[in-house]
């Protein structure tokens, strides 16, 4: 049967759908929802009172924690629904935290900058869960210093973002680069921004190189923008 659309879903485009065991979810391009079916413990979302049902889609409740917030991912399990916010936001309501209106899952055991990204839950499940994502590492180069004829120290500074990432330097004639070495420290973690540095040899003089700061960690490897510098045109050390 055609779901009707006279009311809460009147004039409305629906881009997602949920269901759990005796309820449905939809949400709309506008990002109201709308529901039906059993409110047994409060999974229409509504803020109707318990053991009611509705055969027609009725709308959401979007005060409190949903209020001006933009939803882009919802699911439903068996008397509960999960709905994930653009800013990473998750609410819950139902039976999984017993309330008629929605709540927003904590995120104390969260690292910092990490976020839910995804929801899920299945049609008889009585739990939800969220998907976490972590910031990457960032790596910015500075610039080179105790430049000689053949020799300089490359800089840089990485945040690991609450990661532990490994740091190395990558320089040569050209932004191919072809030589690595590993930077000092070598390996940086925590959520604010950490000198590095390596000391290379064997340059030429009075030459332009490039060099960037290269950072790996469990979410991938990031590399810094290019920088350069230009070599002393023998090897006498300025003053």
């Amino acid at each position: 049967m055609l779901v009707d659309t006279t009311g809460a879903l009147a004039g409305k485009t629906v881009v997602a759908i949920a269901a759990g065991t005796s309820h449905s979810l939809a949400l709309c391009d506008d990002s109201t929802m709308a529901t039906w079916g059993d409110d047994s413990y409060g999974q229409l979302g509504n803020g109707s009172a318990l053991y009611t049902q509705s055969s027609q889609p009725v709308l959401f409740n979007r005060t409190g924690v949903l209020s001006g917030e933009t939803v882009v991912g919802i699911a439903a399990g068996g008397s509960l629904g999960p709905a994930l916010c653009q800013d990473g936001t998750l609410a819950t309501w139902g039976s999984s935290n017993s309330t008629i209106v929605p709540l927003a899952l904590g995120t104390t055991s969260l690292r910092p900058g990490e976020q839910f990204f995804s929801a899920a839950s299945g049609p008889t499940a009585g739990h939800s869960f969220g998907l976490v994502g972590s910031p990457l590492q960032s790596a910015t180069p500075l610039p080179a210093t105790a430049i000689t004829g053949l020799s300089a120290t490359l800089n840089g500074s990485v945040n690991g973002n609450a990661n532990a990432v490994g740091v190395a330097f990558e320089y040569g004639l050209t932004t191919a680069y072809g030589h690595t070495l590993a930077g000092a420290p070598a390996t940086v973690s925590g959520t604010s921004d950490t000198s590095v540095s390596a000391a290379i040899g064997g340059l030429t003089p009075g030459t332009i190189h490039h060099y960037r700061v290269v950072t790996t960690g469990y979410g991938g490897t990031v590399r810094s923008a290019d920088m350069t510098f230009t070599t002393l045109s023998d090897d006498a050390k300025p003053l």
